[in-house]
């Protein structure tokens, strides 16, 4: 959010005034001048500029890539979803005080901004977090229907700051405000956006990483099971696996019954196979290290691949082989 947009909010200017309109689509392709149909730009530079790694598995990327855009460049939704300025960049990413910016991945989208009271001694309005709990849905494990009703009509279904019924407290908003809305949050704005676009925003927002707390939101929401991958290159470069194979090493925490496998998940994203789990799964090591392979006969080691993997109700972010038979760290 940018200085002059959370002066206004905080001196209580109707947040539409300043809110910019967003750009709306309706497909992943637009027309060029020439008549000619090409590839939407947005959503190339939405998947290139996410802050946090991207969990791919099951998502339309088109979608994921647009909503990015929407999110991040459009909307600046972290401005407000996130914990507040002090914190909303990593340290030395401050783009306010001349640094290059890089947003803080611990606190993106997880909410926890505090706007203070409506009026003095009635709740105060904290935003709230946007990210997947361990269901997987993103905003509080709300499904698309029901983000499309809270953006068209700005009904708070987790029914944080009840309108008070008598003298104004901590726990609720005064008439004429309607606790029964969303407050701040600029939910007139965002109700005329599309089906398309609104699509969008969810199928990114469930594809970014859990973070913890949020008014309303339970401890532990993410998932207490924890799966990444760490790395992924030729077998003849890791010097085991099989000849020919892409050889997949990762790691696997967390409280879960005891012989729990990780299972990894591929796809040729060169030939645009469907994703396929490995043959086998892995059983991490005493420190959680996993290792397994996408094997040889569905390899070729020029095309790109995309993995990811699962443990217990975790499911790792997705990392590619760029196809360059060399070693390919993921985020």
């Amino acid at each position: 959010m940018s200085p002059f947009y959370r002066k206004v909010v905080r001196a209580g200017i109707p947040v539409t005034i300043v809110t910019l309109a967003v750009v709306l689509s309706i497909s992943p392709r637009v027309r060029a001048a020439d008549g000619v149909d090409v590839p939407d730009p947005r959503i190339q530079k939405g998947l290139s500029i996410a802050p946090v790694p991207l969990n791919l598995h099951g998502k339309d990327e088109a979608l994921v890539g647009l909503g990015s855009y929407l999110v991040n460049v459009a909307g600046d939704c972290n401005g407000c979803h996130s914990a507040g300025p002090p914190t909303q960049f990593a340290p030395g990413g401050n783009p306010y005080f001349g640094q290059p910016k890089k947003v803080n991945p611990a606190t993106y989208m997880g909410g926890g901004d505090d706007f203070g009271p409506l009026i003095p001694g009635s709740a105060s309005i904290v935003s709230r977090n946007l990210t997947p709990d361990k269901t997987g849905l993103p905003e509080g494990g709300h499904t698309l229907a029901e983000f499309t009703q809270i953006l068209r009509t700005g009904i708070d279904l987790d029914h944080v700051h009840p309108t008070c019924t008598g003298a104004p407290n901590a726990n609720c908003v005064p008439p004429p405000f309607n606790g029964a809305l969303l407050q701040i949050m600029p939910w007139p704005s965002f109700q005329d956006m599309t089906d398309h676009d609104i699509s969008a925003i969810y199928e990114y927002l469930g594809a970014i990483p859990c973070v913890e707390g949020g008014p309303g939101e339970p401890p532990n929401r993410c998932s207490l099971a924890s799966a990444r991958v760490i790395w992924i290159q030729p077998g003849s470069l890791a010097g085991f696996g099989d000849a020919g194979a892409l050889v997949v090493a990762g790691n696997a925490l967390g409280p879960v019954p005891a012989g729990m496998r990780v299972t990894l998940y591929w796809q040729d994203k060169t030939a645009g196979t469907p994703w396929t789990a490995a043959p086998y799964t892995a059983l991490p090591d005493s420190k959680g290290i996993w290792y397994n392979e996408i094997p040889p006969a569905n390899v070729t080691l020029s095309h790109q691949y995309l993995v990811y993997a699962t443990y217990g109700d975790s499911t790792s972010a997705s990392c590619t082989y760029l196809g360059n038979s060399a070693f390919n760290a993921c985020p």
